[in-house]
This record gives C-alpha cells, sequence and structure tokens, in this order.
C-alpha cells in the first residue's frame, strides 16, 4: 500500500491515512523505532483507529524521502480524548474500571478507550488537556507519545481539594464528595497543584493522602513545601491511611462511609 507521508519528527512517520481518505491532515502515526512496546512499522490512526503494519524496509525508504517536511506534529489532545471518550461509551469498557475500582464518577476524570487501553486525559492548571496516559488491563500505565505530564483532575465545581498520587486515588476522593486531584507520580505535579489552586483563589483546607512508600512520603515533603503559603489562608492536613498503601486500598477495603470520615468530611 502506498502511503502519503506528510511529516517526520524524531520518533515517527505522520501520513495520510487511506482508512477514511484524508486529504489534509496527517493522523496516521507510524513507528519509526518500537515505543511504547508497540515495534518499528506500527501505525495507528488517531481520527478512526485504522491500524496498519509496515515493513521496516518501506519505513526506511519512507524516512529518506527529500519532500517530507521534518517537523514535530503538535496532537491536538482535546479532539483527542473526544474521540477517545466516545469509543468507550460505544464499546461498553466504560464500566470495566468503576467496577474495579467501586466508583461511579470516572466520566468525570474524561476516562476513554483506545481499543487496548483505557485513557484519562492530563491537565495543566488552566484545565487544557496535555497529554494522555493509557491504562491497560494489567495495571501497566504508559503515556501516549507527545504528552506533557499534568494532573488528572474530575469536571466537576471545585469543592474541598484532596491531592493524592494517581487516578485511581482521586477518583476515590471525588467518589466521596471531594475535588480528588491525582499528580502523576510521586516525583512530578506540585507546581501545577499550587498555580492550579492560586488561578482557582481557592484557599480552603487542603488534604494530602500520600502513598506509604518512600517514594510517596518525598512526594508529600514536595507538596507541603509548594503549599506552605496557603497556612494563612487555610491550612494543609496530611491524611494517614496506614495499615493500608494507598487511598483506594483504603477505600476498597473500609469502605465509603470510613473513607469519607478519614479525609474529613
Amino acid at each position: 500500500m502506498s502511503l502519503k507521508v506528510i511529516r517526520e519528527d524524531s520518533r515517527y512517520l505522520w501520513a495520510l491515512c487511506p482508512s477514511h481518505n484524508d486529504v489534509h491532515t496527517p493522523n496516521l502515526c507510524i513507528n519509526k523505532t518500537e515505543i511504547n512496546g508497540k515495534p518499528k512499522g506500527y501505525g495507528y490512526c488517531y481520527a478512526c483507529g485504522y491500524r496498519i503494519d509496515v515493513s521496516p524496509e518501506e519505513i526506511d525508504k519512507m524516512s529518506k524521502r527529500k519532500t517530507i517536511c521534518r517537523k514535530t506534529i503538535p496532537i491536538d489532545w482535546k479532539q483527542l480524548n473526544w474521540e477517545y471518550q466516545t469509543r468507550t461509551f460505544i464499546s461498553g469498557k466504560y464500566h470495566e474500571l468503576e467496577k474495579q475500582w467501586n466508583v461511579h464518577c470516572l466520566f468525570k476524570y474524561g476516562i476513554g478507550y483506545d481499543d487496548e487501553s483505557h485513557t484519562f486525559p492530563m491537565r495543566r492548571e488552566d484545565g487544557a488537556i496535555i497529554g494522555i496516559l493509557r491504562r491497560f488491563p494489567d495495571g501497566r500505565k504508559i503515556c501516549i507519545g507527545g504528552s506533557q505530564l499534568g494532573l488528572f483532575m474530575p469536571n466537576k465545581p471545585i469543592t474541598q481539594v484532596v491531592v493524592v498520587e494517581g487516578i485511581s486515588d482521586a477518583a476515590v476522593a471525588t467518589e466521596c464528595g471531594f475535588w480528588g486531584i491525582g499528580l502523576p507520580s510521586a516525583a512530578f505535579g506540585e507546581k501545577i497543584v499550587k498555580k492550579f489552586l492560586t488561578l482557582q483563589k481557592h484557599y480552603g483546607i487542603i488534604r494530602i493522602v500520600p502513598d506509604r512508600d518512600e517514594a510517596g512520603e518525598k512526594s508529600k515533603e514536595k507538596l507541603l513545601k509548594e503549599l506552605s503559603e496557603w497556612e494563612s489562608f487555610g491550612k494543609t492536613v496530611v491524611v494517614n491511611v496506614s495499615p493500608y498503601n494507598d487511598l483506594k486500598e483504603y477505600y476498597l477495603s473500609e469502605g465509603r462511609e470510613q473513607t469519607v470520615k478519614l479525609l474529613g468530611g
């Protein structure tokens, strides 16, 4: 099959998709090397979900073309997330994680499905989507290439803030009536939380629920340092989930009522 490659960056070839007769937008993304567990030559269309395998020889041949515009292609994260959200409702995959985590609020976080994994948008302080996290059935988590790390935040009026690590703990906090913010990892996100709270002019109680491991402890200290100025307006409270490892584990073991009490609701 002849593909019309429009642009190229360091990791991908971007071509017009033959499945839905693209004429302008290169939605078909083809790996130039093995990326995120996908082999060289794996192609996926972000617009229609079309998949294709291209031989390594053909990849090399297309990559050497002098007519290709060799620039990074910005991804329309909002559009891509909308497509994944639509797919999760059509496929019926929407409720899988809700049953597993015993929550009913994942739609507030923009949950989607890409035919292999559940997807969750990551947002910067103003709410704009800057990347998407893929969560596979076996628990593996991988960001889509080109993603920037951001926060998992619900689409609901901001109330009492609970800051945790990851999407599942954030969903638990929201399920319990709070405004669950999930850090993308224990090593990142504290500055975005501060910027978000500043933009929202939110000076109420901020509850931090760290994971019970070394990384969680370090993340807690970094977050407390970033939010130290909030002490003059309200207070920052650290919630201990001992003997459990994280908030989700506490919630699944102790139930919603006890979790609400733990968080101070």
